[in-house]
C-alpha cells in the first residue's frame, strides 16, 4: 500500500444515501470538478456489478483521508459505520491518514470520532467558510507557522531525506533538531514529479541552506541514494551553505565534503547532539534566499470584498507555504514610491494571481507588469466570458460564477506549485 502523501484520492466521502441530494452531491462537485481534488465517491469511483463491502479496503487504502458526513441518517447507517471503523483501523496503521467528521446538522459525532477535529456545515449548506474549513482540514497546517509567513519571518531550509519506514528514525531525529532551532524545513511535495529537476533547483534556491540527511543504503554503489547526493551537488552548485548527517558506512565524495559546512557521521541513537551542533553552524551561515519566493496577488479592494481577499490570501499561503503579497500592504518610503515598490514586488514574484474581474485599471496594469516580466501568471475573472484586452487574448482566463467557485478554482491552480513544509513527525 502507498504511502499516504503518495495516494490518487485526497478524501473518501462517506455518506448516507439519504443526504446524497441535500449536500453530499453538490460537495462532490465542487471538489472534484471545482477545487481540483480528487475525491473517491461511490456513484463514481464504482463500476456496475461490484460489492461495495469487498472494494471497501482497497478504496479506503487509495485515499489520503476519510470525510465522514455526520447527520441523523448517517449515524444510523450500518454503511457509513463500517466505513468509519475501517478508517480508524487504518489510522492506527497510517497517522497521517486523517479522518474528517463534517457535522450537517445537531447530530454528534460518535464516541469514537471526538478526537478528531470536526467541521460544522449548519443545515447542510456548503458555504465559503465551510469550503475553508474542509481544505484547512485536508491540507495539515500550523497556524502560528502560517502567521510567519505571511510576514516572512521564515528561515527556510531545503531538506533532502529518506521518508523509508525503515530509515526514518534517523531523519526524524535531525528534522527535530533543526525545527528546536528555528528553521523552517521545505522539500518537495511527496507526490510531484521527482524528475523535475528545474521544480527541484526553484524550491532550493528559495531556501537559505540545506541539511542532507543521508540513510546507509549497503546495496547502493554509493552505499546512499545517488538521488540524494545529486541534490546535494545542486545545493553547491547554488552556492548554499549545507551540512551533512549520515548514518555510519556512508561515503561522501570528497568535493561534496569539503565544500559542506559540516560532516557527521553518528548512529541514530547518538544523533541528537550532533544534529543540534550541526544546525547551530547553519544557523550562523544561513543566508537570505537568492530568490525568495512569493506569490502576488492582484485584486480590487473593495470593502465588498475584503473578507474573500483574505481566505484568498490565507489559501495561497496554505497550499503553497509561500508568503503571499497584495498591494495594499505595501507602504511607500522616502526614496520609493508605493507604485515602484509594487512593480518591483510583481517582478520579483514567484507567481502572480490576478482577478481581473470588470477589467479593473489597477488589476489590468499588474497583470501587464507580471506579463512584460515574464512571470507566471493565473488570470481569473467572475465576468462573463468575453474577448479579454488585446495584450492577454493568448492568456486562458478561468471564470467563476461565485466567491465559493472562484476560491475552488484558485486551489486548483495553485495546486501544482506546492511545497512541503516538513515536520519531526
Amino acid at each position: 500500500m502507498l504511502p499516504v502523501d503518495k495516494r490518487q484520492f485526497h478524501a473518501f466521502l462517506s455518506h448516507s444515501s439519504h443526504d446524497k441530494p441535500v449536500i453530499v452531491e453538490k460537495l462532490n462537485r465542487w471538489m472534484n470538478d471545482v477545487a481540483g481534488l480528487r475525491v473517491w465517491y461511490d456513484a463514481d469511483a464504482l463500476s456496475g456489478g461490484t460489492a461495495f463491502g469487498s472494494a471497501l479496503p482497497q478504496a479506503i487504502g487509495d485515499c489520503r483521508s476519510l470525510i465522514v458526513l455526520i447527520s441523523k441518517a448517517s449515524v444510523n447507517s450500518n454503511w457509513v459505520n463500517q466505513e468509519i471503523n475501517y478508517a480508524l483501523v487504518h489510522q492506527n496503521q497510517y497517522q497521517d491518514f486523517r479522518i474528517i467528521p463534517v457535522m450537517l446538522d445537531d447530530t454528534l459525532p460518535p464516541g469514537f470520532l471526538g478526537n478528531n477535529t470536526g467541521l460544522k456545515i449548519p443545515d447542510a449548506e456548503f458555504t465559503l467558510d465551510a469550503a475553508e474549513g474542509l481544505l484547512k482540514a485536508i491540507f495539515r497546517f500550523d497556524p502560528s507557522m502560517q502567521a510567519a509567513v505571511q510576514h516572512g519571518r521564515v528561515r527556510d531550509v531545503y531538506v533532502s531525506r529518506t521518508w523509508r519506514d525503515a530509515e526514518s528514525p534517523f531523519a526524524d531525529a535531525v528534522c527535530a533538531a533543526f525545527i528546536g532551532a528555528g528553521f523552517r524545513l521545505i522539500g518537495d511535495a511527496k507526490d510531484q514529479r521527482k524528475d523535475d529537476t528545474t521544480r527541484i533547483e526553484t524550491i532550493m534556491s528559495s531556501c537559505g541552506g540545506m541539511v542532507a540527511i543521508l540513510p546507509l543504503r549497503a546495496d547502493e554503489p554509493t552505499k546512499t541514494s545517488p538521488f540524494m547526493l545529486d541534490e546535494i551537488a545542486k545545493a553547491a552548485a547554488l552556492k548554499l551553505p549545507f551540512v551533512i548527517l549520515t548514518e555510519p558506512g556512508v561515503e561522501i565524495p570528497d568535493a561534496l565534503a569539503k565544500a559542506a559546512l559540516h560532516v557527521v557521521s553518528s548512529p541514530a541513537a547518538q544523533i541528537t547532539d550532533a544534529a543540534a551542533h550541526a544546525a547551530a553552524l547553519l544557523y550562523a551561515d544561513w543566508q537570505p534566499p537568492a530568490q525568495p519566493q512569493y506569490v502576488f496577488y492582484a485584486t480590487d479592494f473593495d470593502t465588498a470584498h475584503e473578507k474573500r481577499n483574505g481566505m484568498i490570501r490565507r489559501l495561497i499561503e496554505r497550499t503553497t507555504a509561500m508568503q503571499c503579497i497584495m498591494g495594499d500592504a505595501i507602504e511607500g518610503t522616502g526614496t520609493s514610491s508605493v507604485q515602484k515598490l509594487i512593480t518591483e514586488r510583481i517582478r520579483g514574484a514567484f507567481l502572480v494571481v490576478a482577478d481581473v474581474t470588470g477589467d479593473n485599471l489597477n488589476t489590468m496594469i499588474e497583470a501587464g507588469i507580471a506579463r512584460g516580466a515574464n512571470v507566471e501568471t493565473l488570470l481569473v475573472s467572475g465576468d462573463a466570458r468575453h474577448d479579454p484586452p488585446f495584450m492577454f487574448r493568448d492568456q486562458q482566463i478561468f471564470y467563476y460564477g461565485d466567491d465559493l467557485d472562484m476560491y475552488g478554482k484558485i486551489n486548483r491552480l495553485i495546486l501544482p506549485y506546492r511545497r512541503r513544509v516538513i515536520d519531526a513527525r
